[in-house]
């Protein structure tokens, strides 16, 4: 988006100037990266001995963003909620679902993130938008998935209360999600 200074008959002729939006400095984008991945870890894995090795895992995706130390945490995130096979999920595996695709999301984020200086809000809406765009119908079809797995019907699994709010609720943040910045685009336009 750029902008219009005009110049008046004593002034520069007309120039064009960048629009910048909202700015926070990176180093609070990181720290924030790092406490979610410490939250995450110590909500799936709890006060057991691998959540030292979480929080080693986590201190290397912050400092060497390059390396698959993202991809290791994930991991042991997903092999920490597995509970008992033939059990319906608990609430640890959707976290550590969604944990790990934002650790995903957050190591690309952290291969382009400068160590220092500031980044537009817009830039993160954009890669957090994507986020729940595609974590909302995944932690959907997990549920029903895991829940058909575990021995109970597809009626059960889609006639559960559980169910029935996390379709509202991912339907109603779906929706607001997608169409705010279509409708804005609209009214700018």
């Amino acid at each position: 988006m750029t902008a219009i200074v005009r110049g008046g008959e004593d002034h520069a002729p007309t120039r064009f100037r960048p629009v910048v939006g909202p700015r926070i400095p990176a180093s609070m984008v990181r720290l924030a990266i790092g406490v979610i991945c410490v939250a995450t870890s110590f909500g799936v894995i709890g006060l057991q001995w691998p959540v030292v090795v979480a929080m080693f895992l986590t201190l290397a995706t912050l400092v060497f963003p390059r390396s698959p130390a993202a991809w290791a945490l994930a991991a042991l995130l997903a092999i920490a909620s597995l509970g008992t096979l033939g059990a319906a999920p608990d609430w640890r595996f959707f976290v550590a679902l969604a944990g790990a695709h934002l650790l995903h999301v957050f190591g690309m984020t952290l291969s382009w993130l400068p160590v220092g200086g500031p980044v537009q809000l817009r830039v993160l809406g954009k890669s957090l938008r994507t986020f729940v765009i595609i974590q909302i119908p995944a932690q959907l079809v997990a549920f029903v998935v895991l829940t058909l797995l575990a021995g109970r019907s597809v009626a059960a699994a889609l006639t559960s209360p559980a169910f029935g709010i996390l379709a509202a609720v991912g339907f109603v943040v779906l929706v607001i999600v997608v169409l705010v910045p279509v409708a804005r685009g609209r009214l700018n336009g």
